[in-house]
């Protein structure tokens, strides 16, 4: 189902992440980085500038800032970050770091126990379409090699990166296309209401930019007005990916009350951030006490065996 939202050109970067925003610390260099992720909607020809804080909890060293492309890897919010620098002329941004005393690609120096700010400068290009760039900001740890080489810059990498999340939206008009889909709503015919039901299920975003929908499966029995609602995350999802849904960062469970008995909907709904329905998608459980009914059909049987022994006991002794 294909939608439109839409939203003003006002430029902003917000930070966001699902449950706590806390610095990325890469431990064996030990660096931080703060904010970890940025979201970024921008308009052509239009700028915006944000600072990151670099923290270096280690010995001092040289350090080196390089911008690399991000790519979705699986449903569960993986992303690769490819290993080499980006080629600037393959995104429709220009990026930059707006400190005066340092540049993208070269060394600057950081004390042990000391911090930092990155400086970060991105420009729209003139486009009129809408599309997403994924981007991160790596920083590396170096140390001049024992015998540098003649070429320059004389160094080699000795640590690992730490790196910041870039997610940008570039936009001409602020309109954001929507084709969201539920795939994988997987549920059973039949399931037993004594025990907790699991519910697996994935949205696929089909369209060229991220999403961050809102995501409510509601149970309910059919002519009847009560009903359980569970909340799921509001996970982004990255452009032409795919995203589990999850509650807590675990697949969803449902615990239905044990005298639960008869066909229930569960219906997942799928909003925007302002509450505008994108889909909806309407499954049928019967929920039956399946082991508490076993249990008392082997209550039955045991009864009517023992009351046939007592009977034919009876007819020995007469």
């Amino acid at each position: 189902m294909k939608k439109f939202i839409s939203l003003s050109l006002i430029l902003y970067a917000v930070c966001r992440m699902p449950y706590a925003v806390t610095p990325v610390v890469a431990q064996s260099a030990s660096l931080a980085i703060s904010p970890p992720v940025i979201e970024v909607l921008l308009a052509p020809n239009k700028k915006i500038v944000h600072a990151f804080k670099l923290t270096n909890q280690g010995e001092s060293s040289d350090f080196v800032a390089n911008i690399h492309t991000l790519t979705p890897s699986d449903s569960n919010g993986h992303s690769i970050i490819d290993p080499t620098p980006l080629d600037p002329s393959t995104i429709p941004l220009t990026i930059s770091l707006a400190n005066a005393d340092r540049e993208l690609g070269q060394p600057f120096h950081l004390n042990s126990n000391d911090s930092t700010q990155l400086v970060l400068e991105i420009e729209g290009a003139n486009t009129d379409i809408t599309i997403d760039s994924y981007l991160a900001l790596v920083i590396t740890p170096i140390i001049p090699s024992s015998q540098p080489p003649k070429t320059d810059p004389p160094w080699t990498d000795t640590f690992p990166s730490i790196s910041a999340l870039i997610l940008t939206t570039l936009s001409p008009d602020g309109i954001i296309p929507i084709n969201l889909k539920v795939t994988d709503f997987n549920l059973p015919s039949i399931h037993d209401s004594s025990t907790p039901l699991t519910i697996s299920t994935k949205l696929t975003n089909s369209s060229n930019i991220m999403l961050r929908p809102q995501s409510t499966l509601i149970i309910s029995k059919p002519q009847q007005s009560n009903s359980d609602e569970i909340t799921l995350d509001p996970n982004l999802i990255l452009a032409n990916s795919s995203r589990t849904l999850t509650v807590d960062s675990s697949s969803p469970i449902y615990h239905p009350k044990w005298y639960y008995i008869g066909p229930y909907e569960f219906t997942l709904k799928i909003t925007t951030e302002g509450n505008s329905q994108i889909t909806s998608v309407t499954k049928t459980v019967w929920l039956l006490p399946i082991r508490i009914l076993i249990t008392l059909a082997l209550l039955a049987l045991i009864t009517i065996y023992l009351l046939l022994l007592t009977k034919k006991h009876q007819q020995h002794t007469n």
